[in-house]
This record gives structure tokens, sequence and C-alpha cells, in this order.
């Protein structure tokens, strides 16, 4: 009897997946693994949080934490990928999993899973009734699978500080879940759905990202220049390109610095151009300045700061920030237009 029962609470166990299930019907995929590898290389460098990633083809509208062989896992479903539609977003979704994993949310749910189990099992060895362990385990599942309220808000606030402070959009998260949720998937008010109401849980969301756009750790990355001028860096020649004609990322490949960095450096300038792109130019220029702060010899970002500052009408910031560029490198072409333009 106890080996049937140690075997029934495993099942049972294992069956308790700890998901965020988001079920919409499929579409074309908008987000590429890439940028979810790139958001969770990103989000671990920030937290420090050890865990895998895994990319499973499954058409749900799903991603979620969980523990296997005593290490964390964080599994994204192809679904989700295809709903959701920029890098920022599926980083504020996997930091959200990042917190519940962070705040221990899964050994506390695992202890109550456990629990329900073992009363399963002994009610259905006393009254030998399989009715009875169907029903409890069904109740038993609606009742722990996910987590509390109070860790979903947890995990939510999580999910906007980290993405925030990995370089991505305080909104990451909240524009994930309005995107999901303009796809048909709205969160129930159930007593047995984990998840807050969607309109609560969006209020909160959006006075989570206002809170952190207006935070100190914001304002000194706006506008905040190296306290010391940066070093004329020696260019790497590429075959057929000259950087110092050049305002597009390329530019970075002829830093002399190891590739792991200009990988950031690529990264932060794309996240830059998406928001110069669609008129955020105040966000535009915080996240090329981060490009500077990266690398003090990141020319190719001081001159995109001074480009969004200008195209935000902050002429004097503009001023300083090309004058930067021009510190670095004085032959690059791209400043020194940007600098006649802007006497």
């Amino acid at each position: 009897m106890v080996r049937k029962a140690t075997a029934k609470i495993s099942a049972f166990v294992a069956l308790c997946a700890l998901v965020i299930v988001l079920a919409v019907g499929p579409s074309e995929a908008k987000v590429s693994q890439g940028a979810m590898e790139r958001a969770w290389e990103r989000l671990s460098e920030t937290t420090g949080f050890k865990a895998s990633l895994h990319l499973e083809e499954k058409d749900e509208t799903n991603a979620y934490i969980t523990i296997e062989n005593g290490a964390y896992k964080v599994v994204v479903f192809r679904g989700l990928l295809n709903v959701l539609e920029t890098e920022d977003e599926i980083a504020g979704v996997l930091a959200h999993e990042m917190g519940h994993g962070i705040h221990g949310h899964l050994e506390s749910a695992m202890k109550r899973n456990v629990g329900i189990g073992l009363l399963s099992v002994l009610l259905n060895e006393l009254l030998d009734n399989d009715t009875v362990e169907v029903a409890i385990g069904l109740g038993a599942t609606l009742a722990v699978q996910g987590y509390s309220r109070e860790q979903e808000v947890e995990a939510d606030d999580a999910g906007v500080e980290f993405s925030y402070k990995a370089g991505y959009s305080a909104w990451s998260l909240y524009n994930a879940i309005k995107r999901m949720a303009d796809n048909g998937q709205v969160t129930s008010p159930s007593g047995f759905n984990s998840h807050p109401p969607t309109e609560r849980r969006m209020t909160r969301l959006a006075a989570q990202a206002e809170g952190w756009e207006k935070s100190d750790v914001r304002e000194k990355r706006k506008s905040k220049l190296p306290e010391k001028e940066a070093p004329k860096p020696k260019v790497l020649p590429v075959d057929g390109f000259d950087p110092n004609g050049s305002d597009q990322a390329k530019v970075i490949s002829t830093y002399p610095i190891e590739n792991g960095l200009k990988n950031v450096l690529g990264i932060i300038q794309r996240d830059g151009y998406g928001k110069y792109s669609s008129g955020r130019y105040k966000e535009a220029a915080a996240s090329f300045a981060r490009g500077v702060e990266s690398y003090d010899g990141n020319y190719l970002a001081a001159l995109w700061v001074a480009r969004a500052y200008q195209r935000a009408g902050r002429k004097d910031e503009a001023r300083r920030w090309v004058d930067l560029a021009l510190s670095i490198n004085e032959d690059y072409r791209p400043a020194k237009e940007l600098k006649e333009e802007l006497r």
C-alpha cells in the first residue's frame, strides 16, 4: 500500500504543472527564438538567477517555470512567440517567470500539491473508489494550479523591475499581457484562477511601470554623461566599410572590444532605434545612453542620443552628446553634420 501511495503521489505532483495557460489561436510568428534568447541572457545577467530556458513547439500561448532534477527550468511555447510582437514583450514574460523562481513560489506551491495529493491517495485506498480520487484530484488541480494572487502580484512586480533594469521598457510585461488580451485571452476572476483579474492587474502594472520610469535609476541613466572624456578607440578595419561615415549598427563591429560586449551594444542600439522609429524620443535617448554607459568608446550611440534629443526639442542636450561623439571620434562625419544642424 505504501509503495502504491508513493507512486500515486509522484504521479500527482508531476501532473500539477505550475503554468500560465493563455490559450488563443495560432498566428504568424512575430518574435524570433533569437530575440527570446537575447532577452533571457540580459535578464539572467541582471538578476543573477540561474535557470535553463527551453522552447516547446506547441501552439498554446503559454510560459511557465518549474523545477526539474533540482534545477529551475523556464519553458516557453511557440504559440507565445506567435502572439507577442517585440523583444521587450517576451522579456516581460520571462522576467515574470523569473520572479516566481526568485521569490520561492514554486517550492511553497509544491508543498501544497503534495499535501493534497496524499489526501486523495489515502481516501481512495480507504474507500477503494476511483470516483473519489478523480473528484478530489480535479478539485486539487483547480485549487493549486498556478500560484496565489499575492504570489502573482509579486511576480508581476518583479517582471516590471527585472525587465526595466535589464534595459527594456518598464511597460514590457504590461504590453505583453495587453497583446494577449487583445488576442482573446482575458484572465478570469474565478477563485481557482491564480492570476488577478485583467483590469486590476493592468492597473497595477501601469502604476509599477510609471514608478520605475520616474525612479532615480531612470533619472541617472537618462542624461548622465561619462565624467571623463572617453578615449578615441582604435578602429578595427572591415572590408568595404567606412565606420567614420556610417550611422548604422555595423559601426559596432569595428570597436576593439570582445564579441560579447559587441552583442550587448547591438541589442541596446536596436532597442533604442525601435523607440526612435516609433517617435518615443526621450525613451530612445535613454536607451542609446545605456550604450555609452556600457562602453565609453561608443560614438555611434552618442550620436543617436543627440539625434533623439534633437527630435525631442532638447537642443542643449543634443549638443552635449554630439560633442561627446566627436570627442571619442573626431573624424566621425555623421556627428559633424549633426553639429552643423544644431548651430
